[in-house]
């Protein structure tokens, strides 16, 4: 045994005898370790004189391991080994394995003939390496050792009815244990010690012969002959099978242990064996890759038969396969695509089904494989096994290797019926240049009953057999696959033809519309159940089409989505049939009218108007309001917590910014063109109080991705990963269990998309797809039903934008146009209740890479990247003015950023600072109440295009150049999130309720202006509904309170009108009050008939009559709305009173003639905006015309209009 002596390893040795005494007991015992040099993996054994041999590995700082040996006579001293020590090979290398395995094969063994002479085996290195060790085997002896006397023991073994020779019986000597076999003629020779001894003569197909007694003399030779009789023997037949009874051709049957030749099945699957002796044997059937072999226990005695049932190797969705006579097809139509890692699309003239998913376009590749997702040019060369959830997936891989179609090679397709199939084949493909000239042919046949046949042909060696290549299928995550071989010579030589295929199976297929509109419903989940347990599971495409492949049998389908009544129903799947089953499933459909409310309410006062609901889809529908926004133009307070404020005094770690230089740059282009970074981590440390905190990391190194939250649940989709390769994955961090957990893929791949989180899903647009285009296609992801949905295109996608949401409206603001980034100034808006994009005002400047957040109705940005310059200016957005106003500067320039608007403030941490040369961990916030930037805690680590969140989270990242790292960090207190908001100027009631179908439902809608200054206010009421089409229904509240508000009825008393707007009694203008009338002589008229077109009759019952002005005074600068208010109650025909009307000098209404517009007693309205400076006034004067009545005004009114 191996021991610690004197700080280095040594053998420890015993002599234990138990021959003396029957009782085992020590003799001896010490530890060889003559100097500094390590002593290891120790053997030992005794020869007939006593003699002992120790042999063991040898090695120190400068020796590789050796093979040593030493030894003790038995009469040394006691407890030494002093016959010094023996090399008996020195090694020239050393083993690098983390595994640590050594020894094997160490082993000191005694001659059993003469007693003398040690054999010892060891393991040594020639070079160093992980793997091919040496074993070493040599022998020595003691010279005082003398070997016993020995005699020859020879003879011939025969067969007894035959006097034929017996080659290779097997000749036992007991109780010695030596054994010889016979030559060729029958003949053996064996040296063996002086003694009596059993012998036993033994071959297959032969009884034993065995001779007792048999005497060896020292010197002399005795013969010993054996005549043996042939044992009874039988013949032994059967068939082999799959699991489902087919017969399988070419499997091969071995009678384990005997020199029977193999036997190999034909077309039927029989195997036969002439002749096997009476006897008990293990018989094993194997058949290539498509089967688990079997072995039986199988008993002979006479005409025996037995038939193998191999079950088919599968994968965990029940694909199988089989190998058949092949039935090479070629192509007939040219498919254009050649040269290294190329790829292009090809429509397949059916639907066709593999893993419970539904394609119609093939991707193939130059290398090999084909997938059915989107790949864009990626095309890999390397092969690997399958299942890896790296990319290809969906995919099938007749021979997945580093091929190459070059002007010998060429691609082509075919279309064939009965049965409907469809080749791609790749012909005379070669090999990447200077490989080999190995060349070979192969092809996919795809069967529209989901089948699927791989033929090759052509293959003459190993390497065309497949030893560097991947063959199989794989599904569309990479979770689960069927390899048929990997990196193995595994096709035959010649042809081969493997077909993938499912236990007898049909298809569900159909349609999932809503029964209101009977339109698509895209994302639906179809499940196929039986007693309960789900078989398959899919989803509906953009047309609303599903399709699923079942094994036959019963089956109940359910179709559902959220907001929708699930549907359900009863099919039978027979074997390659298709059964269509649709669904219209039940939802409510809301709507609300009017779509928007304005209010214009002066300071301190309140107004009401009313909603209403209505129902006009197939269930009732339920809902309940939320208010966001609420902000207001003019400049608002800072409205800090105490924990805010507390994390702006907060210590975090270390600063530390990462200097870059050459081509470690950072960069803001697509990743694609660029090499993986070599950059290190460079950690910041702990922050010096409890900021930011390290929690579990992303599942894989990864940067570009995109994130936003959701129910307190962080959701980062997309991005590049340690291998580089785009991703289409996404994942859910939960912080009660400090955990990340994978998402349902999206439906194509993105490099830095936007992504925003309204009412309780994400929305996925932009991203550079894998050539560096931005994607159009925008996605929808449901954490209640973990499925996407596709909705309305972006007409104007861009990758790296900045995302703010507002109002219930999603803004992306500039990002890049290109793969070289160049950056835009578009900004694109996207309503998700109407599933409709617009565009807002273009930002400022070109930009990408910035940061924003929406922030008390205003969309607030800072920062980035244009082009080759860096940003450190902000804009802020008002979505009533649609317009951009610059905020204050950043403290320094900033892109590629982690940003979010947790808390009312802008979060930008960490990311790129002066120009391209540093990525820093800074962070900062801008609060729009103060408009000032404050600086964060620095953050653990220095990160640049990593994905942020609300929450605060930072998520992944590069430290420079393109080094993805999984790294997540949380900065406390900056928790609140959601653009849900309680706007305390606005209420409703009720706030929730359920409208039946064809029903409607009246909501109360009050504005409360106390408290508020002059401006404009924007809100908005998002009603959410279980409406499946649009659960969202947004109504935008503009809420104008005016500086300067002042309206009379004219010649009457003070009115509150319907809307409940104050109208004060007329009066005449004075320096002192500011406002009213003037009119010399005053003169007046009134009715007591009802007014027509108003409801506000006493607005129109009295007038002021004949030449007169209005002054407002005093007032302060900005635009002002002037309302008039018309009603003819003087019984006059048209052309009886015709008069001009001047607003502030300028003529408005010239011959106005109200009878000849709406005749007498009938209410007529005019209006319009004139600006007014400082102290200024607006100035209405009405002027008699010649000879065609006197004016009349029934009631004006001024308002100051913030909003214009």
């Amino acid at each position: 045994m191996t021991v610690a002596s004197g700080g280095v390893a040594g053998v420890r040795w015993f002599e234990i005898n138990n021959v003396t005494s029957g009782t085992p007991s020590f003799v001896q015992q010490s530890t060889y370790q003559p100097d500094n040099t390590w002593r290891w993996m120790g053997s030992v054994a005794m020869d007939h004189s006593g003699d002992m041999a120790l042999g063991f590995s040898a090695s120190d700082a400068t020796i590789h391991p050796q093979i040593r040996y030493t030894g003790r006579l038995a009469g040394d001293l006691p407890n030494t080994m002093g016959q010094g020590e023996a090399h008996l090979i020195d090694g020239a290398g050393s083993q690098t394995d983390t595994v640590g395995r050594w020894g094997d094969y160490s082993d000191m063994t005694v001659d059993p003939v003469d007693d003398c002479t040690f054999w010892y085996t060891q393991e040594y290195y020639d070079t160093t390496s992980s793997f091919n060790w040496r074993t070493r085997i040599g022998n020595f002896k003691f010279p005082t050792c003398t070997s016993q006397p020995t005699g020859t023991l020879q003879g011939t073994v025969t067969d007894a009815s035959t006097n034929n020779p017996v080659s290779g019986a097997t000749i036992t000597v007991q109780p010695l244990g030596a054994s010889t076999t016979t030559a060729a003629d029958g003949t053996y020779s064996i040296l063996l010690p002086v003694g009596t001894y059993d012998v036993t003569a033994s071959a297959f197909g032969y009884q034993d012969g065995v001779a007792n007694g048999v005497v060896i003399t020292n010197g002399n030779t005795t013969t010993q002959d054996f005549a043996l009789q042939p044992s009874p023997s039988g013949s032994l037949s059967g068939f082999v099978r799959d699991g489902s009874n087919t017969p399988i051709e070419n499997a091969t049957v071995t009678i384990l242990g005997t020199p029977i030749p193999p036997a190999t099945t034909d077309a039927t699957g029989h195997y036969s064996f002439a002749s096997v002796p009476n006897g008990t044997y293990s018989v094993k059937a194997e058949a290539g890759k498509c089967n688990d072999s079997q072995t039986d226990q199988v008993v002979i005695n006479g005409a025996t038969t037995h038939d193998f049932a191999l079950p088919s190797r599968h994968d965990s969705f029940g694909y199988f396969c089989r190998v058949e006579t092949p039935d090479y097809i070629q192509g007939d139509t040219a498919l254009p695509l050649s040269g290294d890692d190329n790829s292009s699309s090809v429509s397949l003239p059916f639907t066709f089904s593999m893993y419970g998913q539904s394609y119609n376009t093939a991707y193939v590749c130059t290398n090999g494989h084909l997938t059915f997702l989107n790949p864009g040019s990626f095309c890999p060369f390397g092969n690997s096994s399958i299942p890896s959830t790296g990319t290809p997936n969906a995919a099938i891989y007749p021979y997945w290797d580093d091929m190459y179609i070059d002007s010998s090679s060429s691609m082509w397709t075919k279309t064939l019926s009965n049965p409907t199939r469809f080749v791609i084949e790749w012909r005379n493909a070669a090999y990447f240049p200077g490989f080999t000239a190995d060349r070979l042919d192969f092809e996919v046949i795809l069967y529209e009953n989901g089948q699927i046949l791989t033929e090759y042909r052509g293959v003459d060696n190993a390497h065309e057999q497949g030893n560097s290549a991947t063959i199989g299928i794989e599904n569309a995550d990479g979770s689960d696959a069927f390899q048929y071989s990997f990196n193995e010579a595994a096709l035959n030589i010649g042809q081969t033809a493997i077909r993938y295929l499912l236990p007898p199976s049909g298809f569900v297929q159909g349609h999932v519309t809503d029964a209101n509109d009977h339109g698509a419903i895209a994302g639906a989940v179809v499940k196929a159940t039986q007693n309960g347990n789900v078989v398959r599971q899919t989803a509906t495409d953009a047309t609303g089409f599903y399709r699923m492949q079942l094994p036959i049998g019963s089956y109940t389908i359910e179709a559902s989505k959220t907001n929708y009544e699930t549907g359900s129903a009863v099919v039978t799947i027979t074997e390659d049939g298709t059964t269509t089953q649709d669904f219209s499933l039940r939802t409510p459909r809301g709507g609300v009218s009017p779509s928007s409310l304005e209010f214009v309410v002066p300071p301190d006062q309140t107004r009401t108007k009313t909603l209403t609901l209505s129902n006009t889809g197939s269930l009732p529908m339920t809902w309940e309001v939320t208010e966001s926004g609420g902000g207001s133009s003019a400049p608002v307070r800072s409205t800090r917590s105490a924990g805010v404020r507390r994390l702006l005094h907060s210590r975090g770690s270390k600063l530390v910014r990462i200097h870059l230089s050459g081509d470690q740059l950072a960069n803001p282009a697509w990743v694609g063109s660029h090499g993986k970074g070599q950059l290190a981590r460079t950690p910041a440390g702990v922050p010096l109080d409890p900021t930011w905190s390290s929690v579990a990391n992303y599942p894989t190194g990864i940067m570009d991705n995109s994130a936003d939250i959701l129910d307190g649940k962080v959701y980062s989709v997309g991005g590049v990963d340690s291998s580089f390769t785009i991703l289409n994955h996404g994942w859910v961090y939960d912080p009660d269990a400090n955990s990340w957990s994978p998402i349902a893929d999206m439906p194509v791949a993105r490099e830095k998309p936007g992504v925003a989180a309204v009412n309780g899903l994400l929305y996925v647009t932009g991203g550079w797809d894998a050539t560096g285009t931005p994607i159009a296609e925008t996605d929808v992801y449901d954490p209640s039903t973990n499925t996407w949905s596709t909705v309305a295109p972006n007409p104007s996608p861009t990758a790296a934008p900045g995302v703010a949401v507002t109002d219930g409206q999603i803004y992306f603001v500039g990002g890049c146009a290109d793969g070289a980034c160049t950056p835009s100034s578009h900004v694109s808006r996207y309503d998700p209740g109407s599933d409709s994009w617009d565009s807002a005002a273009s930002y400022p400047t070109t930009d990408s890479w910035e940061g924003c957040a929406g922030l008390a109705g205003q969309v607030v940005c800072a920062g980035g990247v244009n082009g080759s310059v860096t940003l450190s200016n902000g804009f802020s957005y008002d979505p009533g003015s649609d317009s951009w106003s610059p905020i204050a500067d950043m403290p320094f320039d900033l892109w590629g950023s982690a940003s979010g608007g947790p808390n009312g403030m802008l979060v930008l941490a960490s990311g790129v600072t002066n120009g391209f040369n540093t990525v820093t961990n800074q962070a900062i916030a801008y609060d729009p109440g103060t408009d000032s930037w404050a600086s964060l805690p620095n953050a653990p680590t220095a990160r640049y295009r990593a994905g942020g969140s609300c929450g605060f989270y930072k998520v992944g990242g590069s430290s420079g150049g393109f080094s993805p790292t999984p790294d997540t960090e949380k900065l406390s207190e900056l928790d609140q999130c959601g653009a849900a908001t309680d706007v305390p100027w606005l209420s409703e009631n009720p706030t929730s309720g359920e409208v039946p179908v064809g029903g409607t439902q009246n909501v109360d809608v009050t504005v409360d202006t106390h408290g508020l200054t002059p401006g404009v206010y924007h809100a908005r009421l998002t009603f959410k509904t279980n409406s499946g089409r649009r659960p969202n229904l947004a109504v935008p509240v503009t809420l104008v309170v005016p500086a300067y508000e002042q309206g009379f009825n004219s010649a009457g008393g003070a009115y509150v009108d319907g809307a409940g707007d104050t109208w004060s009694a007329d009066r005449a203008y004075t320096a002192q009050n500011g406002s009213g009338y003037i009119q010399s002589p005053p003169k007046t008229t009134s009715t007591r008939s009802a007014i027509g077109g108003t409801t506000d009759d006493p607005l129109y019952q009295d007038a002021r009559i004949s030449a007169m002005s209005y002054r407002f005074t005093g007032l302060p600068a900005g635009a002002y709305l002037v309302e008039l208010r018309f009603a003819e109650i003087e019984n006059k025909r048209p052309g009886q009173r015709q008069f001009d009307v001047i607003v502030n000098g300028q003529p408005y209404l010239i011959a106005f003639d109200i009878s000849a517009q709406v005749g007498k007693n009938y209410a007529l309205d005019r209006s319009l905006y004139v600006t007014v400076p400082a102290n200024g006034e607006v100035n209405v004067q009405l002027a008699t015309r010649r000879s065609t009545g006197v004016p009349i005004l029934n009631a004006i009114r001024v308002t100051n209009r913030p909003d214009h």
